[in-house]
Protein backbone atom coordinates (compact mmCIF):
# COMPACT_ATOMS: atom_id res chain seq x y z
CA UNK A 1 0.00 0.00 0.00
CA UNK A 2 1.39 3.40 -0.94
CA UNK A 3 1.86 6.04 1.70
CA UNK A 4 -0.76 8.71 1.88
CA UNK A 5 -0.82 11.75 4.12
CA UNK A 6 -0.36 10.75 7.75
CA UNK A 7 -1.02 14.24 9.11
CA UNK A 8 -3.11 13.93 12.25
CA UNK A 9 -2.66 10.15 12.50
CA UNK A 10 -1.03 8.58 15.53
CA UNK A 11 2.69 7.83 15.02
CA UNK A 12 3.70 6.27 18.36
CA UNK A 13 2.18 4.51 21.36
CA UNK A 14 4.13 5.26 24.57
CA UNK A 15 1.17 4.08 26.66
CA UNK A 16 1.80 0.50 25.48
CA UNK A 17 5.06 0.04 27.41
CA UNK A 18 4.68 -3.11 29.52
CA UNK A 19 1.54 -4.30 27.70
CA UNK A 20 1.39 -7.86 26.28
CA UNK A 21 2.11 -8.20 22.56
CA UNK A 22 -1.32 -9.29 21.35
CA UNK A 23 -3.13 -6.51 23.23
CA UNK A 24 -0.66 -3.92 21.98
CA UNK A 25 -0.98 -5.16 18.39
CA UNK A 26 -4.78 -5.06 18.61
CA UNK A 27 -4.77 -1.49 19.93
CA UNK A 28 -2.38 -0.24 17.24
CA UNK A 29 -4.45 -1.91 14.52
CA UNK A 30 -7.68 -0.48 15.93
CA UNK A 31 -6.24 3.04 15.88
CA UNK A 32 -4.38 2.68 12.57
CA UNK A 33 -6.06 0.12 10.32
CA UNK A 34 -3.68 1.15 7.53
CA UNK A 35 -0.56 -0.27 9.24
CA UNK A 36 1.00 -3.71 9.50
CA UNK A 37 2.42 -4.44 12.94
CA UNK A 38 5.86 -6.07 12.93
CA UNK A 39 7.23 -7.82 16.05
CA UNK A 40 10.86 -6.99 16.87
CA UNK A 41 12.96 -8.35 19.73
CA UNK A 42 14.43 -5.77 22.12
CA UNK A 43 17.23 -8.24 22.80
CA UNK A 44 18.59 -8.77 19.30
CA UNK A 45 16.09 -7.23 16.90
CA UNK A 46 17.28 -5.85 13.59
CA UNK A 47 15.07 -3.61 11.48
CA UNK A 48 15.34 -2.24 8.00
CA UNK A 49 16.44 1.39 7.66
CA UNK A 50 13.83 2.36 5.09
CA UNK A 51 10.85 4.32 6.41
CA UNK A 52 7.38 2.96 5.73
CA UNK A 53 4.35 4.94 6.88
CA UNK A 54 2.25 1.75 6.80
CA UNK A 55 4.41 -0.23 9.23
CA UNK A 56 4.50 -0.15 13.03
CA UNK A 57 7.47 -1.59 14.91
CA UNK A 58 6.34 -3.41 18.05
CA UNK A 59 9.42 -3.87 20.27
CA UNK A 60 9.09 -6.87 22.59
CA UNK A 61 11.04 -8.42 25.43
CA UNK A 62 10.21 -12.05 24.67
CA UNK A 63 10.01 -14.74 27.31
CA UNK A 64 9.73 -17.84 25.12
CA UNK A 65 6.97 -16.83 22.71
CA UNK A 66 6.32 -13.40 21.18
CA UNK A 67 2.57 -13.52 21.84
CA UNK A 68 3.20 -13.53 25.60
CA UNK A 69 5.99 -10.97 25.42
CA UNK A 70 5.64 -7.44 26.74
CA UNK A 71 6.36 -4.18 24.96
CA UNK A 72 9.80 -2.94 26.07
CA UNK A 73 10.24 0.10 23.81
CA UNK A 74 7.76 2.64 22.50
CA UNK A 75 6.06 1.30 19.36
CA UNK A 76 6.40 3.66 16.40
CA UNK A 77 5.53 4.00 12.75
CA UNK A 78 8.49 3.31 10.51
Amino acid sequence: MACTSTTGLKQSWPELLGVEAEAAKALIESERSDVTVIYVSCVDGIITTDFCCNRAWLWLDPPTHFHHAKVCKEPTIG
